[in-house]
């Protein structure tokens, strides 16, 4: 997608400083937000979760910093996987397993940034040869790590791991598309809650373009494990920590490229508008197919589903007017996607975690 023109991504910082300040205060902001409510009903070990969830979040806006020019975009990608559906359900097992998620981002910042250790370019084409040869040895350590400290853990019962939360199946997918409905439902939440899902697509297809396989390697490997039984006492839910972390590093790129589409990008403004429509339909007919029809119009998590595809609908619907009637309002393209991304993440995460606390 275009990037646009040096002016208008710098019209996107009204200072960085502001920005890194408003990530670690707008991250403890949310973990009080989100767990005050409960703070009274846990135990000693439990107080460290919301300290897991701002440490994770903070490690994702690092990372994706990387890429991601816009600092509001890496910090709702920070939120999503800090706060996200899969982080609130892990608040069901031992504090441990929230530590191993959050240094999750932090473990891939080494191979992230050793092109930008050794002194070479950003771009493919000029990658230095010893950052190149030291990049995927360091992709593939944290996933060792993973294996080595969780089954050490649990070889010695340090701590309850949470076997019994998967493989991954299939006919979970509901956990992804509509979170709070899956968690009343019974089944394991994840994904990035409703509106940044078309982030997601126009982040994979920017990703694509600029040959940034490094992402694509990892999601693909994170995924495969998270389909695979247990292995050496590690849950396959860690490994879809992993497949998150990425995909919060993708809605942050898929929001920068809403925000700095020009005419030329419509189509791809189109797909992400078709994206949401269609996964406002699949939670319709999945919800229909488990409970009576006339119980819908009643179900307050169904509504609240509906209403924020709906908002990211027209979040999306207002960038392309702005582009049709050839307007230079860049304020309000963030207003709007930034906007009605950060909305649902407080909304929706909210009612993740009144379900699973």
């Amino acid at each position: 997608m275009d990037r646009g023109s040096n002016k208008t991504t710098k019209e996107l910082l009204p200072g960085p400083m502001v920005w890194v300040m408003a990530a670690a205060l707008g991250y403890m902001a949310m973990a009080v937000y989100l767990f005050k409510p409960h703070w009274g009903q846990w135990g000693r070990w439990q107080v460290l979760w919301p300290i897991n969830m701002v440490v994770g979040a903070s490690g994702i806006y690092v990372l994706g910093r990387r890429w991601i020019v816009s600092l509001p975009a890496s910090l709702i990608g920070g939120a999503l996987y800090g706060f996200g559906p899969l982080a609130l359900y892990l608040t069901r097992f031992h504090p441990i397993v929230g530590l191993v998620a959050a240094a999750i981002p932090w473990a891939f910042c080494p191979a992230v940034y050793v092109q930008s250790w050794a002194g070479s370019d950003v771009t493919p084409s000029k990658r230095s040869p010893l950052g190149q040869w030291l990049q995927w040895p360091l992709l593939a350590c944290p996933f060792l790590a993973i294996l080595v400290v969780l089954g050490l853990l649990g070889r010695y019962h340090l701590f309850l791991i949470p076997l019994n939360a998967g493989p991954w199946r299939v006919d979970d997918w509901i956990g992804a598309v509509a979170p709070a409905l899956a968690v009343e439902r019974g089944k394991m939440p994840i994904g990035v809650y409703h509106v940044p899902w078309a982030a997601v697509g126009i982040g994979l297809v920017m990703v694509i373009k600029a040959r940034r396989w490094l992402i694509l390697v990892v999601c693909a490997a994170g995924g495969v494990l998270a389909c695979c039984p247990p292995m050496m006492g590690t849950s396959p839910v860690i490994w879809l920590c992993v497949v998150m972390a990425w995909c919060a590093v993708l809605v942050g790129l898929g929001l920068e490229g809403f925000v700095l589409a020009g005419w030329a990008d419509r189509k791809w403004l189109l797909v992400g508008l078709g994206v949401l429509a269609g996964l406002c339909v699949a939670t319709l007919a999945w919800a229909a197919g488990h409970e009576p029809v006339g119980d819908l119009a009643g179900d307050g998590l169904m509504i609240h589903t509906l209403k924020m595809y709906a908002m990211g609908g027209v979040a999306i619907a207002l960038v392309l007017a702005v582009l049709q009637l050839k307007l230079r309002v860049p304020g309000l393209r963030q207003v709007a996607v930034f906007g009605a991304a950060g909305l649902d993440i407080v909304l929706s995460a909210r009612l993740v975690a009144d379900a699973v606390l």
